[in-house]
């Protein structure tokens, strides 16, 4: 293609190596091979620091009902700027299904059952005893879904287009059903008021999780752990 739309950078190679990336991508919207640019995994300081060299149209950051460590400092600073916030992630790589009980569980979600070998058995809080743990803080998303007979899938990515007319959700999927189904929770998020959502936020207790949402190797390029 002539010109991605948008161009992202998804991993922060440092402060030195933010600036050196910002300065060249740049150049390449001046020169039309982009549109918009985008972090992933920054800090707000490199937030900041970015957006001054060139404005930022975009930060991907994982968010969802259990992963919410950004909406104190990462959202609040995108606002600030107004930046987007892209939401990857947004069902917790399958976990706010609900589907998910015990490590085992896994075989029921993704393309016959590839999550159970998939990206979720190396994320520390998906799996091992953590599965069954974790899964006891959607109990309250599981009771509001059957109340308003939805899905807890379609509920969690309802509460999360809640969030603000600024936030996008990108669920992944393979099957047409949950794309069809995830289309759904965008209209649901009109349609539900907000004092529940409020609730939802309240009773699924986010800080009682257990695990890191990366293997440990993987930690140290995560926003929070810089």
């Amino acid at each position: 293609m002539d010109c991605v739309d948008l161009y992202y950078l998804h991993r922060i190679p440092g402060d030195d190596g933010l600036k050196s990336w910002m300065e060249a991508a740049k150049k390449l919207v001046a020169e039309g091979k982009c549109k918009y640019l985008g972090l992933s995994e920054a800090t707000p300081a490199q937030i900041r620091a970015a957006h001054a060299i060139h404005p930022l149209t975009a930060v991907q950051q994982e968010w969802s009902l259990l992963i919410r460590n950004l909406e104190a400092d990462v959202v609040p600073t995108c606002r600030d700027l107004g930046i987007a916030v892209v939401a990857y992630s947004p069902l917790c790589r399958g976990f706010t299904s609900a589907l998910v009980k015990a490590p085992e569980d896994w075989a029921k979600i993704g393309n016959e059952g590839g999550a159970a070998t998939g990206f979720q058995s190396g994320c520390p809080h998906l799996s091992g005893d953590n599965v069954s743990t974790n899964a006891q803080l959607l109990a309250p998303l599981e009771k509001k879904a059957a109340e308003l007979g939805v899905t807890p899938a379609q509920l969690s990515l309802a509460w999360l287009h809640a969030q603000g007319a600024d936030i996008f959700p990108i669920p992944g999927t393979t099957k047409v059903a949950n794309l069809e189904s995830n289309v759904g929770a965008a209209k649901l998020s009109q349609d539900v008021p907000k004092d529940i959502f409020d609730a939802i936020s309240r009773e699924v207790d986010h800080t009682k999780m257990q695990g890191d949402r990366y293997a440990e190797g993987m930690m140290g390029s995560c926003y929070e752990k810089k």
